[in-house]
């Protein structure tokens, strides 16, 4: 068993202290690791369970106290930020869904120790609740007219702000924000036409579904576990193929599976088939069982041992998003090198999940070639 793993399977409350003690040069690596990975509040629980006997250096100890102490407080003003922006588009006549983020620490013993980035939030204009009268079309062409107005009066608008699923809204100094017309795409045309189903027939559901953020920070809307359940593992896929993923967006996802009641089992084991991913889910399931140490009661299928440990060697090689991959990525510039080098990298999966990777180049370009088309129509209607 990797320490690493038995480490965080420790702060999960899935496993017992060592066998033995570790050595100094096993925790360096454990805790470069965590950092990696972007676990190191959540490492940092397991450290505070072991015995003193087998706890790493004291120095290495209070270095490590500092840096959960700075992401705990990232956290409570990441909290407050959500509250806040999450009011402004009510007032502004948008119901708003934080996805993953600040959501998913909810559902952790210790909210403010999962790693936090920036704010994800799912936007609904508020007529559109329970109405029949609702296409995607439709929502991301007034959220895009919204978003592009208020920056264009700012004198931030960018090349290339809107994304297929998402536009960048950077009206804050501190904290980034992903305004998402829905939470997120696949590359299959079929994939995505269902996907964007699941997306409709769950929204009434979610966006009634609001949460206390801890430390009385406010209430926000986040998505329902069962949503979740299949959202999470789509976006576990997507950035998977396009760049890498690691460990933390596992341990996301084992507290979704934690959360899911057993009888939504069906329900998403059903959406997963329906866009493609079932078969990835079997590779995400031994990731749970081999690497977090979850009772295989919570698995959604039955984990595929090839898929997984191809899966978990990406995870160890590239770290949190693939920001430490040296395998396949190099620094080389240009569209056409950056495109060779995402083509060779996939070409080890295509294999494994032929319906997606073969799409993902021609879905790659149809993207580039939409986005600035479309943001070019929404800042001629401002015009």
């Amino acid at each position: 068993m990797n320490p690493f793993f038995t480490l965080i399977q420790i702060a999960l409350g899935e496993s017992e202290p060592f066998a033995m003690p570790p050595s100094e040069d096993e925790w360096t690596e454990m805790f470069n690791e965590a950092q990696r990975q972007a676990l190191c509040g959540v490492a940092f629980s397991a450290v505070e369970r072991l015995p003193a006997e087998q706890r790493p250096p004291k120095g290495m100890i209070m270095t490590w106290y500092t840096l959960v102490s700075r992401l705990e407080d990232m956290n409570r003003h990441l909290n407050r930020r959500s509250v806040q922006v999450t009011e402004r588009f009510l007032q502004d006549g948008f119901l708003g869904c934080v996805l993953k983020g600040q959501g998913n620490a909810t559902m952790y013993p210790n909210p403010l120790r999962r790693q936090c980035g920036d704010i994800d939030i799912w936007l609904l204009p508020k007529e559109q609740l329970g109405s029949d009268d609702f296409t995607w079309e439709k929502n991301r062409e007034i959220i895009s007219e919204y978003v592009l107005r208020i920056l264009s009066k700012q004198g931030k608008i960018t090349d290339r702000m809107i994304k297929y699923h998402h536009i960048e809204f950077p009206v804050l100094k501190d904290v980034e924000v992903e305004v998402h017309f829905f939470p997120m795409f696949m590359q299959n045309h079929w994939n995505i036409q269902n996907l964007l189903k699941f997306f409709k027939e769950m929204k009434d559901e979610v966006f009634g579904n609001k949460v206390d953020l801890p430390d009385d920070a406010g209430k926000i809307c986040i998505p329902t576990a069962k949503f979740n359940a299949v959202y999470q593992l789509t976006h576990i896929f997507v950035h998977f193929i396009i760049e890498g993923i690691g460990l933390r967006h596992f341990v996301d996802y084992y507290y979704v599976l934690k959360n899911l009641r057993a009888d939504d089992n069906t329900f998403v084991v059903r959406w997963l088939k329906k866009i493609g991913l079932y078969g990835f889910s079997k590779a995400v399931m031994y990731v749970m069982k081999e690497a977090l140490g979850m009772d295989e009661k919570y698995l959604i299928a039955k984990p595929h041992e090839k898929r997984g440990k191809v899966l978990i060697s990406e995870i160890l090689a590239g770290g949190n998003f693939g920001k430490y991959e040296t395998r396949y990525w190099t620094n080389s510039d240009g569209f056409i090198n950056k495109n060779w080098q995402k083509f060779k990298r996939n070409a080890h999966f295509t294999m494994s999940y032929p319906s997606e990777l073969l799409a993902e180049p021609f879905f790659r370009m149809y993207h580039f070639w939409w986005g600035k088309r479309f943001q070019n129509k929404i800042m001629n209607r401002i015009k």
